[in-house]
């Protein structure tokens, strides 16, 4: 049997959070949320994920900090996907020049599609 894969979900809406849990699991991923840039920051280091999905509107810490201090002091090199609400191309830029790997947008796509986006990252 092969080793569950896991994601690190950074999502400040409980609701968002809920169900993309409840699907990713339902779909073998180990999914572990935290509400806010400062708890993802801790949790990365204990939860070491396969895949982060990564909100940028939080509370306190952007996810563009978030994802800044990911990539440079945290040095974390595995995935890292934007699922926002923001759809301009400088957010989508920004998060780009910062380290994104992908970059969804959540009102432009379906829950089935988000499976279908991280069962690539179980190959990895």
């Amino acid at each position: 049997m092969e080793t569950q894969k896991k994601i690190l979900l950074i999502e400040d809406d409980m609701a968002t959070a809920s169900l993309l849990t409840s699907v990713l699991c339902q779909n073998n991923w180990n999914v572990s949320v935290v509400y806010s840039g400062e708890h993802a920051l801790q949790k990365i280091d204990t939860f070491v994920p396969d895949v982060v999905i990564l909100d940028l509107l939080l509370p306190g810490m952007s996810g563009f900090d978030v994802l800044r201090k990911i990539r440079g002091e945290k040095n974390f090199k595995k995935p890292v996907v934007i699922l926002s609400n923001l759809s301009s191309d400088r957010d989508r830029e920004e998060s780009f020049s910062c380290g994104a790997t992908e970059y969804l947008v959540k009102s432009a796509i379906g829950i089935k599609d988000i499976v279908q986006v991280f069962e690539k990252y179980k190959r990895t």
